[in-house]
């Protein structure tokens, strides 16, 4: 192999092993993988409302992983499901959480946006949803009687 080819094949595994790696790192900094576990998703999950490219964050209050626009909700009768776009996907499989397991959920200002933070039983990591996904989640989750703070 010429020269040339040789250093560009070795940036790009270099390239492929730092994307992994940075994508293992914030899935198991968020807590994702971990909630992954606990709340596998079903293959045959019903979708009454989607949304795709969101945004959210995820992790323990004051230090949170932000996914911003690579997110997809699934609200249906289960729960909410939600995924990552598959480029970041490594240790981060879709999850859902049902309705069961949302201890509260709260309207809460962060910056400049209005956000919707899912509190899970016996969980130290929140969910925060980002504009319109965040009052559809939170609107729903009134249906379903989970406590709500507006």
């Amino acid at each position: 192999m010429m020269p040339e080819k040789e250093s560009q094949l070795g940036f790009l595994i270099f390239f492929i092993g730092v994307w992994c790696g940075i994508n293992v790192i914030l899935s198991l900094v968020s807590g994702w993988f971990q909630l992954s576990k606990k709340f596998s998703c079903p293959t045959d999950f019903q979708t009454k409302y989607s949304c795709g490219l969101t945004t959210m964050a995820l992790g323990i209050p004051y230090f949170s992983v932000n996914y911003s626009h690579c997110i997809f909700v699934h609200i249906g009768d289960a729960g909410i499901r939600v995924s990552i776009l598959f480029i970041f996907r490594i240790l981060s499989p879709p999850i859902l959480i049902p309705w069961s397991e949302m201890e509260s959920v709260r309207r809460v200002r962060y910056m400049l946006f209005n956000t919707t933070v899912i509190k899970l039983r016996n969980e130290n990591r929140r969910f925060r949803f980002f504009w319109g996904t965040g009052e559809t989640i939170f609107e729903m989750c009134k249906q379903k009687g989970i406590q709500t703070e507006a």
